[in-house]
């Protein structure tokens, strides 16, 4: 087959003119928004805790709190913020503060609230220099579903039953989870039920999660083991990788706040990078199965927009296969985990060469 692009004959490799890398620089600005399963995650420095009074005392508690929650968002892992490393940040948790306010709670006037926004540059500083992860802002939509067995029924938990769904919305945000909650329409219903959930049945659940745009799905089931104990079972497909444990407790709510913890905590194992990984590297990347300009520009205008990534160079076309230079925090491992979020891109081999992808929308 003949390759139509009009930039590259077929017949060997080139090294990308001036004139072609400014045309793909303006095919860039037109600002593509490719399909992706990655999503940026808004306010990761800013935080808001109940406070008693605006007495300096009570002041400097809260904001210390705010800044717990902050560490929290940034490392993905509630314990983070409970760990000796991390006290040392606390300590000095006003020398981080950039503003902060007071505001009533509308529904409860009697209630009071302090909002801070933190120096997010320098926190993130901190926590790579006393050697803790740091998870960039762009971050794996987490599809949750829910069912529950209480003395024997099982069923699925639906959008705004029970309120638990909303319970863990509240806490998503805590810890910087993009969540997406299902439809649970016909369609769910006719490829998933409670019991596929409850026994950790695989096929069912990615079968009925292949509607939604989601990188990670879990799955929890919350049981009433006996009177006044409950437990949540809880199974990740993150990519690849599967986990799985069971969260005990004294009541659901208390279950699916721990299960949620314990998601995030094995989410930014995945994909949080630590202060070793904080080097700068180059990365030589190759792309196969590209067409014509405007793909060529897309790629380029997705890697530049990964986190991490300060610089994205073409070097040379060979045909349908641009082989570019990324400058990227961390290098290729952390590259590779930030293509994974996406859908632009392919691994050429699962599991191969971290290096070498192929154009998501190309023909095999």
């Amino acid at each position: 087959m003949t390759d139509t692009s009009p930039f590259v004959s077929p017949c060997r490799p080139v090294r990308v003119p001036p004139v072609v890398l400014l045309l793909l620089s303006l095919l860039a600005v037109g600002g593509f928004t490719p399909p992706a399963m990655a999503v940026p995650v808004e306010g990761l420095y800013t935080a808001e805790v109940p406070v008693e009074e605006a007495a300096e005392t009570s002041r400097d508690v809260a904001i210390r709190r705010a800044l717990a929650q902050v560490l929290t968002r940034l490392t993905g892992d509630p314990a983070v913020a409970r760990g000796s490393e991390a006290k040392a940040l606390l300590d000095r948790a006003d020398g981080f503060l950039l503003e902060f306010g007071y505001r009533q709670d509308e529904t409860e006037p009697e209630r009071r609230w302090l909002w801070a926004r933190f120096d997010g540059a320098a926190v993130e500083r901190a926590l790579r220099d006393a050697g803790l992860p740091v998870w960039g802002r762009d971050r794996p939509q987490v599809l949750v579903w829910l069912a529950r067995d209480s003395g024997g029924s099982r069923e699925l938990v639906a959008p705004g039953e029970a309120g638990w769904y909303e319970l863990l919305q509240q806490r998503a945000a805590v810890l910087g989870i993009p969540l997406l909650i299902p439809r649970l329409d016909a369609g769910d219903r006719s490829l998933l039920t409670a019991s596929d959930i409850l026994a950790g049945f695989e096929e069912p659940l990615l079968r009925a999660s292949e509607r939604y745009p989601a990188q990670t799905v879990a799955a929890i089931g919350v049981v009433q083991a006996g009177p006044g104990l409950w437990e949540a079972r809880i199974r990740i497909h993150d990519g690849d990788q599967r986990e799985q444990t069971t969260v005990p407790a004294d009541s659901p709510e208390v279950a699916l706040e721990e299960a949620m913890d314990w998601l995030a905590a094995r989410l930014a194992s995945h994909h949080a990078r630590a202060a070793r990984q904080e080097y700068e590297g180059r990365v030589e990347l190759r792309v196969n199965g590209l067409r014509d300009g405007r793909q060529y520009a897309e790629v380029i205008n997705y890697l530049e927009g990964l986190d991490g990534v300060s610089q994205v160079r073409p070097e040379r076309l060979d045909g349908q296969t641009l082989t570019l230079l990324v400058m990227v925090r961390g290098g290729v491992r952390a590259l590779a985990s930030q293509i994974a979020l996406g859908r632009v891109l392919q691994a050429e081999v699962s599991g191969g060469d971290p290096t070498r992808y192929r154009y998501a929308g190309a023909t095999p």
